[in-house]
């Protein structure tokens, strides 16, 4: 292969702004803590958030986008204000929060302290550009920023073969005042591939039912992790 060779990426996250990429870039989320884990030791002697593998997978999938610049959310019952930015480097070109129309997510969830149900639209600089008809969950980084225990993110899954924004969509769900630094944990992107997938139900066979009751054979709490798990790649490339 000639060393000029460079493999088409699957998926690139575009900074349209050219703001954010040098300082506050995409990142692996695995290779982001997970937070909480000095309260888990205090409390057990252990990180026991890898002995649950589902949850640990899960927090290491696909990529976080950082909040590319500073976010203040101020809810209450006279109303909810958002801002970006400070008042030292403004809002460094980003577009201010906007409110969408609050009826697309009337009823859903539950806000309290009298807060006027609020949609926010927060617009990130961050585009995504697919080679393969490639589809993503655009959820909260709900396991790498505890920001979220008062906003609530609105998931999404976006169909990026034809179309490139991922922006975060959040509602207060009581009294707070929220500030995000840039740079923290807030999107977190899960692609996936679109391909047919044939669904079916009923009652199981012999070797199903042998296999629902399989388990872990072993006191290593890497087992999950050494011999059921499946290998998800994952890499992310500065553009040269």
């Amino acid at each position: 292969m000639p060393l000029f060779f460079k493999k088409k990426k699957d998926i690139e996250f575009v900074d349209v702004s050219r703001n954010a990429y040098l300082d506050l870039p995409v990142q692996l989320a695995k290779d982001l803590e997970v937070i909480g884990k000095d309260a888990r030791i205090a409390k057990t002697g252990t990180n026991m958030f890898p002995h649950c593998p589902g949850m640990a997978d899960y927090a290491k999938l696909g990529y976080v986008i950082p909040a590319w610049v500073d976010i203040k959310i101020k809810a209450n019952k006279a109303g909810v204000v958002s801002t970006i930015g400070s008042k030292q480097r403004g809002a460094r070109g980003f577009l201010q929060p906007r409110k969408m129309n609050s009826n697309i997510v009337e009823g859903i969830i539950k806000i309290e302290d009298n807060v006027p149900l609020t949609v926010l639209h927060i617009g990130a600089p961050w585009n995504i550009f697919v080679s393969k008809n490639i589809s993503a969950l655009i959820l909260p980084a709900i396991y790498h920023n505890d920001v979220f225990d008062d906003l609530h993110v609105w998931p999404g899954v976006v169909d990026y073969k034809n179309f490139s924004t991922a922006n975060l969509i959040c509602t207060p769900k009581r009294k707070c005042e929220i500030n995000i630094k840039a740079g923290e944990p807030l999107l977190h992107i899960i692609p996936f591939l679109n391909t047919d997938l044939i669904g079916g139900y009923g009652p199981g066979t012999e070797q199903q039912l042998d296999k629902s009751r399989n388990s872990i054979l072993s006191g290593d709490s890497q087992y999950y992790r050494k011999f059921l798990s499946v290998k998800k790649l994952f890499t992310l490339d500065k553009k040269e």
